[in-house]
């Protein structure tokens, strides 16, 4: 990952008392070759991980 920005961040009753739904926008970038689909959802399965783990956040596809 070379970048992370939240862009959206949203407290209301539609996500729960106590709960915010935080919508981030990454740019991944690798100077000696593309990256693949493959690579990206591995950083991506990996970073999800952590965030459920150290937040007890849940992901929601859009």
């Amino acid at each position: 990952m070379e970048d992370v920005k939240v862009f959206d961040l949203y407290e209301g009753a539609q996500v729960g008392d106590g709960n915010k739904s935080v919508a981030f926008r990454i740019t991944y970038r690798d100077l000696k070759k593309t990256l693949t689909d493959e690579v990206i959802n591995e950083v991506m399965r990996g970073l999800i991980k952590r965030l459920e783990k150290r937040f007890s956040a849940s992901y929601r596809l859009t």
